[in-house]
């Protein structure tokens, strides 16, 4: 038994010493990371927290549905969403195009949250669903999502939609 404790013992010891080593004073470690700047979510008429009700009465007026599906705690998440804001500010001016985001993995996930992932298939956050207004599912995507390509897959949605009638 002392021996099993003096290896994990050593093993933690030298991991940390390598990782000292390498990254240096843990301080000019995190000093080195981008820094994103996290401001308090505020919703705009077609980007909103999720709601079921409002999720509801979008697919019944026929809306280009987006799902943004994010965790709090996720860097990731927190990177697009900066990129989501630009995006969903030059969209402003299609009121048939409407964006939620859909809190999975963290404390702020829902029962009807859970649902809209499962329903989707969505196992991760940063993942993002877009819905023609057929209901059709027509672009899914996990990941980063540069301005250009999200803005296209609404677009794109939008047009399909228009294409139809």
């Amino acid at each position: 038994m002392k021996g099993i404790l003096l290896v994990l013992f050593s093993v933690i010891v030298v991991v940390s010493l390598v990782s000292f080593l390498r990254f240096g004073d843990s301080s000019e470690f995190i000093s080195n990371q981008p820094q994103v700047e996290v401001k308090e979510f505020s919703q705009t008429l077609n980007y909103r927290d999720f709601s079921s009700q409002e999720y509801e009465k979008s697919r019944d007026e026929n809306k280009v549905v987006a799902l943004y599906f994010t965790a709090t705690w996720c860097p990731t998440c927190r990177e697009q969403e900066l990129i989501n804001k630009l995006v969903f500010e030059f969209l402003e001016k299609y009121d048939d195009i409407i964006i939620f985001r859909v809190h999975i993995l963290d404390l702020e996930t829902t029962k009807e949250g859970e649902k809209l992932a499962e329903e989707f298939g969505v196992r991760l956050q940063h993942s993002f669903v877009v819905i023609n207004s057929t209901k059709e599912v027509v672009f899914s995507h996990t990941g980063t999502l540069v301005e250009e390509d999200l803005r296209n897959a609404l677009l794109s949605a939008r047009n399909d939609t228009q294409n139809e009638e």
